[in-house]
């Protein structure tokens, strides 16, 4: 059975190809013309997602469209070159099953194919009812007129033309169902965690991206957070509520680190992003705090990087301190719960109400932090139960790595697999 995964938004084809490796399943992965190393910002890079990217070179494609709405115009059978068309369905008549996200469906249905399982990868469905492209419909012009010609597209493409939709939360099931089309849920694995680094690599690392060689001390206590910094409120057109939404909040969390500095002062540091809008606002709150001996900065980072920071040298980790309904946290949580570390992640939903929105329970060793005594309590904790004692201890957290593969990893590809040999099977696939 031969396998397609098409698209790579935030490397989450390319967390699902490895994990369907171990469940006995090959795949190859297809990028579209503006993924990968293109990119300023290389999250949909499968290169900067591993330290082994020449075990899987030979499974990695690049097609030549974006991962665009233009394209569907492009493939359109009145508007696309018909040698080039013909190669791009050619491509994907050899596969037995095609798995893929965003615009994928559409594409699919301007060159006469049939795709077997769609998963989103953005609340309210990619081109139907994800909010910024709801606001571009919402325009009064020509351009809103063709965004609304997409969303008919992709709703009659996913409706008509995809054997299988799967959504990671019950709102964008809501949508599908509003929209007449059958789907699942389904939890799809979004990180990769088995990858063991080969000795020095890790510090090699470090050298590389000038990052202190401090994060090799193991009895060190480290606070770190990929959080852009963005909490300055000075965009006139945002009320305070419409801001809240969208603030990373990073003030709380540096406040909270310096209530918790003033606690346990010894062989702490916290790590910060150096990027987004408030940099220097941060740093002179730093300054003001008289925290900066504790403080170090990082630069902007492949993921294979930071997931290693995560992996060999975090203490806690920090998600998000903003969550709303429809929008549930980033990679360094994902990371976190993977290598079973505790995470800060603010979580607006109770045990109940999260279980039924997003198809799975709050994860053990996540600290509900919203306020900076929360941030405050939550490293003193840490710091007291498993460094003041001990520092150099290896903590057991085998309940929290079960939670992360039972409903982020290996069982999760598991089902993927159970997917993928129905439809080669030509079985009912939606329940």
């Amino acid at each position: 059975m031969r396998v397609a995964l098409i698209g790579n938004t935030c490397n989450n084809n390319f967390a699902l190809l490895r994990y369907l490796d171990m469940v006995d399943i090959n795949a190859d992965l297809y990028l579209y013309s503006d993924e990968g190393s293109i990119e300023s910002n290389p999250i949909h890079n499968p290169c900067d997602d591993t330290f082994y990217i020449s075990s899987y070179k030979h499974r990695i494609f690049s097609l030549n469209v974006p991962h665009s709405p233009l394209s569907i115009l492009r493939l359109s059978r009145r508007g696309f070159i018909i040698a080039q068309m013909r190669e791009f369905r050619s491509i994907f008549r050899g596969y037995d099953v095609c798995i893929g996200s965003g615009i994928t469906p559409s594409l699919f249905r301007s060159v006469g194919l049939h795709l077997d399982i769609f998963y989103n990868h953005s609340t309210g469905i990619e081109w139907l009812e994800e909010p910024e492209h709801l606001t571009k419909c919402q325009r009064n012009s020509i351009v809103a007129l063709f965004y609304k010609f997409i969303t008919k597209y992709q709703k009659n493409s996913l409706r008509n033309n995809t054997k299988l939709c799967l959504c990671f939360q019950a709102h964008d099931l809501n949508v599908m169902r509003k929209h007449a089309i059958g789907a699942r849920l389904t939890n799809v694995p979004t990180y990769y965690p088995h990858e063991r680094l080969q000795e020095n690599e890790y510090e090699h690392a470090l050298q590389e991206y000038s990052l202190p060689q401090s994060l090799l001390d193991p009895s060190q206590f480290n606070v770190i957070s990929f959080m852009r910094q963005h909490w300055v409120n000075n965009i006139s057109s945002m009320s305070m509520a419409e801001w809240s939404l969208v603030s990373k909040r990073n003030d709380v969390l540096i406040n909270g680190f310096y209530q918790f500095s003033l606690i346990c002062p010894d062989n702490i540091a916290l790590y910060l992003s150096e990027t987004g809008k408030d940099v220097e606002a941060s740093r002179a709150l730093i300054n003001d705090l008289g925290i900066t001996r504790y403080v170090h900065w990082i630069p902007l980072l492949p993921r294979k990087i930071g997931a290693a920071m995560i992996q060999k040298s975090c203490s806690v980790g920090v998600g998000q301190l903003t969550s709303t309904p429809g929008n549930l946290w980033g990679s360094t949580t994902w990371e976190c719960l993977a290598h079973q570390l505790p995470c800060i992640q603010s979580v607006e939903l109770d045990q109940d109400e999260f279980y039924h929105f997003y198809n799975f329970p709050i994860p053990p060793e996540l600290y509900n932090c919203r306020t900076i005594d929360d941030i405050t309590s939550c490293l003193a904790h840490e710091y007291n139960k498993y460094y003041c004692k001990n520092p150099l201890n290896m903590r057991p957290q085998t309940q929290l790595s079960v939670w992360y593969e039972n409903y982020k990893g290996l069982r999760q590809a598991g089902k993927f697999a159970e997917l993928c040999n129905a439809i080669y099977g030509k079985k009912p696939v939606l329940e």
